[in-house]
């Protein structure tokens, strides 16, 4: 009937005990939780990483090798202990080296087992909660707040007192059945189980009413158990991301169940129930402006150019990573105007993640996990280059003193040339504090083996040029249309260009907010370029930060506005 996130019905079900809470610890078998709440709302969760040295799971394994049973024997143990020993926050691993290495040394059990109790707590206060806020009224939930003696142990490390609330080993459930109760109540429900003649007369998963209106629950029923399924598995071959799909066909169900998708295009509920009228789909309007002079080269000679005054066309790739989401017209512009033919990699999709995964040669961020693999991508399309700069600063004369790209994007072509050791990069430095000579210098060193004249590249910039702004003004054209009639609660995608904009990375995020009714907008269809940020933040030397604080002013001081930060 409604679906919600296990974070929002923990928090439900503590609310709904008492209405003062406003700190949730949750520990359960493979995961933690920890929640903050403000007047009965969330304002901040954590959940733990991979790592499960902070849940039941571990304390059940660690019993296991000190043959004692988690349940019965535990709790009894850790009371008795007079020395709990140390084992720290680390991961699993260490933990239990460290606790194998106490054992051998014969340190009592009761020492070690508080010692476990103590390294649950600290783990989950350090790597869970971190520098977040602790309340004064903290409630333990999950099946590990059995054990009191982990219990004692935070109050111990803390020195707060924890409430248990009743059935905090199913609190999560609780809380869901409270938010669907609430649900149906305001849509006039009457509750009907689907196990009568409800399932038998009407059997999907679409919303349904009675004669007088009501809606009737989605609920299959208790005997759902019983009934015979058949799952079967396909690839769905839509795009390139070869999501492998379920089908779950329950007897006696019209329509299968399906799951597995990135997207929805077999979530049969969603699908005929969601509508988004006169909702256009900005991110989309805002890729084929950034494409739009690309692709007008492309129609304009449709690989009908294999030579130029007697040369070979030579094929130049531009990976669609960093700053080519901004600047695509200026660069892509002056490709073509060079008499290249030019070769984008393909979106971001999830072979190329694992292109970028394969070739990586140290630990990042994921959009420059995801560079390589478009770099990659690109080199595979038999190119006889790939074109890609080294940002450095942004800043063409404006006030700001500071407008750098991140390390990452200056050194990207520096670290491709070692990784990618066959491929031809054009390198050039890219410094528009310089002044044009500076770039023209710069872009003439770095054609020099096509033979292109210093001539020919400034009068290739100025088409650049021109076609940028076209962009950056057809941005901000539709970004005051919208501005002007935009709903009561309108979501800005904010972040970096290549994180919010890029449908691989950023996961389709604004359509599906815009399947829940939500309407979203590109962080630059604001105007940006109005607020002066060099007074308050006179060290702000990034220019994605300068962006990111401007936008950050524009959606503080309009109510309609609320920020989603990629």
């Amino acid at each position: 009937d409604i679906v919600k996130n296990e974070i929002t019905a923990q928090a439900r079900a503590a609310i709904e005990i008492d209405p003062e809470v406003d700190t949730i610890f949750e520990i359960g078998g493979q995961d933690s939780k920890y929640i903050s709440i403000r007047d009965g709302i969330i304002v901040d969760f954590e959940m733990n990483k991979a790592c499960a040295a902070g849940t039941g799971s571990f304390l059940e394994e660690q019993a296991e090798k000190l043959d004692i049973s988690v349940k019965k024997e535990f709790g009894n143990l850790a009371f008795n202990s007079e020395k709990p020993c140390t084992l720290g926050e680390r991961c699993t691993v260490f933990m239990e080296n460290s606790l194998l290495s106490k054992q051998q040394r014969g340190v009592p059990k009761d020492d070690l087992v508080a010692g476990l109790a103590y390294s649950i707590v600290q783990n989950y206060v350090n790597r869970v909660v971190g520098d977040r806020a602790i309340g004064k009224k903290i409630f333990f939930q999950g099946g590990v707040a059995f054990n009191k003696s982990v219990t004692a142990a935070f109050e111990n490390y803390l020195d707060k007192h924890i409430t248990i609330p009743p059935h905090h080993d199913v609190t999560g459930a609780i809380g869901m059945a409270s938010i669907v109760k609430k649900h149906m109540e305001t849509q006039n429900t009457e509750y009907r189980s689907q196990e009568s003649e409800v399932r038998s007369q009407n059997t999907d998963d679409r919303q349904r009413t009675t004669d007088n209106g009501q809606r009737v629950t989605n609920f299959k029923g208790f005997d759902l158990s019983k009934r015979n399924y058949e799952i079967k598995s396909f690839e769905c071959k839509g795009c390139d991301n070869l999501c492998e799909i379920n089908r779950v066909q329950l007897e006696g169900e019209k329509e299968p169940l399906y799951y597995g998708s990135r997207c929805e295009k077999y979530d049969v509920r969603r699908k005929k129930n969601i509508s988004t009228p006169n909702m256009p789909d900005l991110f989309a309007e805002r890729e084929k402006l950034l494409t739009k002079s690309h692709r007008e080269y492309l129609e304009k000679f449709n690989g009908q150019r294999s030579t130029v005054n007697g040369q070979r066309i030579h094929r130049i790739g531009i990976p669609g990573i960093f700053f080519f989401h901004d600047f695509l017209p200026f660069w892509s512009t002056l490709l073509w105007e060079l008499g290249f033919e030019v070769e984008m990699s393909d979106k971001t999709n999830r072979q190329i993640v694992n292109k970028g995964v394969e070739n990586i040669l140290s630990e990042s961020c994921f959009p420059h996990k995801v560079a390589h693999g478009h770099i990659k991508d690109v080199i595979d399309k038999e190119i006889d280059a790939v074109f890609l700069p080294s940002f450095i600063n942004f800043n063409s004369g404006s006030a700001k003193v500071r407008s750098f790209a991140c390390p990452y994007a200056q050194t990207m072509p520096y670290i491709a040339n070692i990784v990618f050791r066959d491929a031809r990069i054009l390198k050039p430095v890219i410094d528009f504090e310089q002044g044009r000579d500076y770039l023209v210098k710069q872009l003439y060193r770095s054609f020099k083996p096509f033979h292109i004249s210093k001539a020919a590249i400034k009068k290739a910039l100025l088409k650049s040029e021109s076609n940028q702004k076209e962009f950056i003004s057809a941005v901000k054209k539709r970004g005051k249309e919208i501005l002007e009639n935009i709903p009561e609660r309108t979501i800005v995608i904010v972040g970096r260009s290549y994180n919010a904009f890029d449908s691989g990375i950023n996961l389709e995020i604004p359509k599906k907010l815009a399947a829940l009714g939500v309407f979203s907008i590109p962080m630059d269809y604001l105007p940006l370029e109005a607020i002066d940020i060099s007074g308050k933040w006179t060290n702000m030397y990034w220019r994605s930060g300068q962006n990111i604080l401007s936008a950050a002013e524009i959606i503080r001081d309009n109510p309609k506005l609320f920020a989603l930060y990629i």
